[in-house]
């Protein structure tokens, strides 16, 4: 059995669809089980095998989260170590989703997940173009490239947001496709 965590979120949404179209049995849960509390999560996951566990929670309002840091860390760190040893003992295998803000952008290339904490202007122009050609958008929009010192917020934005996916690939044998093909899949409707 597969446990979706975070399923109410904007990225667990999405998973929770996927799993749906391709009628993958699951579990889920969102905030009415805490991932902070860990007695919680055992008593919501006792009762069910588990063969997979599918992290989509987390503490998201980055400026927020500046004048909180103990909770966004009991959320974004102490919840998914929980996860983690829930499938440890339950011989399960957990997937962990988590966020760029966590690097501090200057790294030339891409980041790997033990680097030291990690531009959305060429994203934004992407989609943009893409959503352009497919009709979804009429309206011409001027997409400005505004560096991090110009959008003054409490958590420092990454100027460099490259994440490398060889340990995806190499752990889960599996094809990554670039960003670009995969914002062609989702306006083309094959997410």
């Amino acid at each position: 059995m597969m446990w979706l965590v975070g399923n109410r979120g904007m990225l667990g949404t999405e998973v929770e669809a996927l799993l749906r179209k391709r009628d993958i049995p699951y579990i889920a849960s969102d905030k009415e089980v805490d991932i902070t509390d860990q007695s919680r999560l055992w008593r919501f996951i006792a009762r069910h095998p588990l063969s997979w566990i599918i992290n989509c929670s987390a503490y998201t309002a980055v400026d927020r989260a500046e004048d909180e840091p103990e909770a966004a860390f009991r959320i974004n760190a102490d919840g998914p170590r929980y996860l983690a040893e829930i499938a440890q003992r339950k011989g399960a295998k957990l997937v962990h989703i988590s966020t760029d803000y966590v690097f501090d952008g200057t790294k030339d290339g891409a980041y790997v997940e033990t680097d030291t904490r990690i531009s959305w202007h060429d994203f934004a122009c992407e989609i943009y173009d893409m959503a352009r050609k497919r009709q979804v958008l009429t309206k011409e929009v001027l997409i400005q490239k505004i560096p991090t010192q110009g959008y003054p917020t409490k958590a420092r934005r990454p100027q460099n947001s490259c994440l490398s996916k060889e340990k995806i690939r190499n752990t889960f044998s599996v094809a990554i496709n670039p960003w670009k093909e995969g914002l062609k899949d989702f306006f083309a409707g094959e997410f």
